[in-house]
């Protein structure tokens, strides 16, 4: 080293130590000498060092002062330092960081989540004393955390209030085919092993990145473990001396799909953050926090190294929405993020963070687009579209529909309504063209159409298609509550002693492909006719048992055989059908509670009530194929009048029942069902549609 060197490095030296033994006021003395300063906002902490790497400091950079710049040190005291003589990587960064404020410099607005952070160097250099107390407030609450690289929290809060909210009313049909709903290849299956710090390691959350470049799993150990431990010393959670440091509870790993190696080992913040999804480079990270976080934040950060550099953060949900926890976060184009609630999704935009517009779901069954840019959302047994760049709903999966048990069909023309197992169709004046039994298990399914042959009824985790011109239910889809991740893949724990063994799969394509409907019509029979159980020229016996009411045996059977002769059925004492009427008495005893006097049970009293079950059964070659039932008798609440003892009130309630015997009606067809259910029936899982009969 020449002379000159050395006598350049003594001088920042004696600088550095100046500033150690005098403060912030020294760097602040030395910056007054009519040098330009340039103001650096949102700088990452990073270490500097001399080119030879003898000296080193841990600080961000926050002024740029001619030919030096002002260092803000980790332990909040300021340095300056002359930039030629810093390494040329620290020149590099300073060049970069003139470029990008010189080109912010005429922009008249300041995000919200960098003014904190520049606040001190856009003061100022006489507000720096006044600043400590604060900086000491932000340090304590930062100490603590094992990763030097993290910067302060940016305390911003969205007005989701103002986000607008997406009207999903739409009669436009959607292209469900289009490339951008197309599955993507898939890479081959990873194994990839993870720390288990104790068999109370657990992973919280993963994602892929879009591309399928990087994957990344947050994991967390609520004891605590050293993540630079050897596999041996990790401690499988006993406690471990004080001098070691503090210990992480959470942390994220990145991992590399091309090399199935990890590239990073992360701490985080907090056991309840949770990592969302990450970038293709393996750069950038966003996390959030799950239900009980006492911070619940969403946070997006840089990856430097084996550090987390804090670029933004956001309070995850409205403060005064306790149920807006956060379920999962995707990044999106334009700057912009996807946050799933429990009740809705939220598009946020980061530059600066605001709320944009929120969309109804009322299910966790939600999809991306493989360039990420619209989304299908389950909203009432029906999937929307929506363009994610314009806030906009795109249109309504097969076809026009209006939610609950009636609806139009998607020309116009009928109108379909579901009650009682019965399926009605009726032109817009109100005359019925159709109408036939669905043996539906729930009592009030959603009603939609997919086209104009083919109606949806769907219940809690189930879906029963209905083929209009064959008249009968032709595919019954069970568990439809299981749907595959949103980034389609999965991660599932495999035993193994002293690890964690996750294997990083893709999700099956035929559970991206959907339900072949007009494949699975084909197979009904041609002869829409020969489906019916009852058609004209049959014929029925009728038999009676009323234990109930004996009385109402020739008026009950009198209706029937008014129904079937609209039909052009004949009743005949020796038909091997058989149309079954029965009523019965039950008597059970129930115990009854008066509210409002000591409390509940207080006053408890047991009473014999009496149940009238009443029914109506078709039988077709020795099975029901139809019935239509009803049971009467006392509610689960008794009306008591003053002086009215609970037997007595339970007595007067019991009724009669007379009411069903006038209800009773046939459809016009009943169809056949083999095996007493749909014609064709799955159960949808994580690995496609698996057949079940």
């Amino acid at each position: 080293m020449s002379s000159g060197r050395k006598t350049g490095w003594l001088f920042l030296f004696m600088v550095l130590l100046s500033v150690a033994v005098c403060g912030p006021s020294c760097g602040t003395a030395s910056a007054q000498e009519g040098d330009d300063v340039l103001s650096v906002d949102s700088s990452p902490v990073r270490t500097w060092s001399s080119p030879d790497g003898k000296f080193k400091r841990e600080g961000r950079l926050v002024e740029i002062l001619g030919d030096r710049v002002k260092l803000e040190m980790t332990d909040g005291k300021s340095t300056i330092a002359q930039a030629a003589k810093l390494s040329p990587a620290d020149q590099k960064f300073i060049a970069a960081e003139r470029a990008r404020m010189e080109a912010n410099s005429d922009n008249p607005f300041m995000d919200e989540d960098s003014a904190d952070s520049g606040k001190s160097a856009s003061r100022g250099t006489g507000d720096t004393e006044s600043d400590g107390g604060a900086r000491s407030e932000r340090d304590s609450r930062s100490a603590g955390n094992e990763s030097s690289g993290m910067s302060e929290e940016l305390d911003v809060t969205p007005e989701f209030a103002t986000a607008e909210i997406v009207d999903l009313d739409s009669t436009t049909a959607v292209d469900t085919a289009a490339a951008i709903w197309q599955p993507t290849a898939k890479k081959p299956t990873k194994k990839i092993r993870f720390p288990a710090f104790s068999i109370h390691s657990s992973v919280t959350g993963h994602a892929c990145s879009a591309e399928q470049t990087m994957f990344a799993v947050s994991l967390k150990e609520p004891f605590g473990v050293d993540l630079k431990a050897s596999g041996e010393n990790r401690g499988r959670g006993r406690s471990r001396p004080a001098g070691e440091g503090a210990k992480t509870k959470a942390w994220i790993e990145i991992v590399d799909l091309g090399t199935a190696k990890s590239k990073a080992r992360i701490p985080l913040r907090s056991e309840e953050e949770v990592l969302g999804d990450l970038n293709d480079a393996g750069t950038a990270l966003i996390t959030y926090c799950g239900d009980f976080a006492q911070d619940p934040k969403v946070r997006v950060y840089r990856v430097n190294g084996d550090q987390l550099v804090l670029a933004k953060s956001w309070l995850s949900k409205n403060p005064d929405e306790f149920r807006s926890s956060v379920k999962s976060v995707k990044w999106l184009s334009n700057k912009r993020v996807l946050v799933e609630y429990e009740e809705y999704l939220m598009v946020l935009q980061l530059d600066p963070v605001r709320t944009l517009f929120k969309i109804p779901n009322d299910a966790p069954d939600w999809k991306l687009s493989t360039d990420r840019s619209r989304v299908l959302v389950n909203k009432q047994g029906q999937k929307f579209e929506v363009d994610l760049k314009a806030g906009e709903c795109v249109g309504i999966v097969g076809g026009a529909a209006v939610a609950g048990k009636t609806g139009a069909s998607p020309d116009g023309s009928k109108v379909g309504k579901f009650e009682n197992s019965v399926l009605t169709l009726r032109n817009q004046q109100g005359q019925i063209l159709d109408e036939f039994y669905c043996p539906v298990f729930w009592p009030e399914p959603q009603l939609s159409w997919i086209d104009e042959r083919t109606i949806l009824l769907r219940s809690p985790n189930l879906e029963d298609y209905v083929d209009l011109d064959r008249r009968v239910v032709f595919l019954q889809v069970a568990n439809v509550g299981a749907q595959p991740s949103s980034d389609g893949w999965s991660v599932k724990k495999i035993s193994d002693a002293g690890a964690y063994l996750v294997e990083v799969t893709p999700e099956a394509q035929g559970s991206k492909a959907g339900l072949d409907l007009a494949g699975i019509q084909k197979e009904l029979p041609a002869d829409a006719d020969s489906l019916l159980l009852l058609k004209a020229g049959d014929s029925v016996r009728i038999t009676t048992q009323l234990q109930a009411d004996p009385s109402q045996a020739a008026t009950v059977r009198q209706r029937i055989e008014g129904l079937l002769q609209k039909r052009g059925v004949t009743v005949d004492p020796n038909a091997a059908n058989e149309i079954r009427i029965s009523s019965a008495i039950r008597n059970e005893q129930v115990e009854y509670s008066s509210f409002g006097f000591g409390g509940p049970g207080s006053n408890a009293e047991k009473v014999n009530v009496r149940i009238t079950d009443q029914k109506v059964e078709l039988v077709i070659d020795g099975e029901v194929v139809w019935v239509k039932a009803s049971s009467s008798g006392p509610g689960f609440m008794l009306q008591m009048r003053e002086g009215e003892t609970a037997q007595q009130a339970a007595d007067r309630q019991t009724g009669n029942g007379a009411g069903f015997w006038e209800s009773i009606s046939f459809p016009k067809n009943l169809s056949r069902h083999p095996n007493g259910g749909a014609w064709n029936r799955v159960m949808q899982t994580n690995d496609g549609f698996q057949k079940i009969n």
